[in-house]
């Protein structure tokens, strides 16, 4: 309850299969749906996440040696819907509507890393996205995000965005993009920067270029 309105929840459903090394998480509920499942332990998801991170934002990683085994993999299906009410009751500054898709794999053998998001709409604070497409993946050398959407703008106006993001090595290239949809006043436009990460006496610092476009 928060400020005389409450959230009402019909089903929390948790399930957990553990054999061997094999992980089967599940989640029922009134907002989330899915499963995380595979080769790992609950024990192994931060050193997972912090493996990657060491792999390409090194300066932002915690320098732990055997963070994880090479055979590790988990695959991702979650959907997240109804959230307005969870947003609205517990005041938060985003909110999702209809239903909201991740799916993908992260394999430590294979070094493949491939999540894909779908979500209808999301407002974070006053700003409101419908259509918005998530791809995060790599390869050997680059950790790579792509994103578009379209922007609400005011009278029923949107714009086309697109956020292209590339890491290597505490490198962080950047290049975004829009173009409205109307056409009596067209606007458009794009920004490109580089950001590099290094950590300094345990702090870390950064510098950003911005290119021409």
């Amino acid at each position: 309850t928060n400020n005389d309105k409450t959230l009402n929840i019909n089903e929390v459903r948790l399930t957990s299969k553990i054999t061997d090394n094999n992980t089967n998480f599940s989640i029922q509920s009134d907002f989330i749906i899915g499963s995380l499942a595979g080769e790992f332990t609950y024990s192994q998801i931060p050193k997972i996440v912090n493996g990657i991170i060491q792999k390409y934002l090194p300066a932002l990683s915690k320098n732990t040696k055997n963070l994880v085994s090479n055979s590790n993999f988990i695959n991702i299906d979650l959907q997240v819907k109804n959230s307005n009410s969870l947003s609205e009751i517990l005041e938060l500054p985003f909110e999702l509507k209809d239903t909201a898709t991740f799916k993908g794999t992260v394999n430590s053998l294979k070094n493949n890393i491939n999540i894909k998001g779908e979500i209808p709409y999301f407002r974070f604070n006053k700003m409101e996205f419908e259509n918005l497409h998530l791809d995060l993946n790599n390869n050997q050398r680059e950790l790579k995000l792509l994103t578009n959407a379209q922007f609400l703008l005011q009278k029923g106006a949107k714009a086309n965005i697109t956020l292209h993001s590339g890491i290597i090595g505490d490198s962080i290239s950047t290049n975004f993009g829009w173009i409205s949809s109307d056409t009596t006043v067209r606007n458009s436009g794009e920004i490109s920067s580089v950001a590099n990460l290094w950590n300094e006496n345990g702090k870390i610092a950064a510098a950003m270029h911005f290119n021409p476009t």
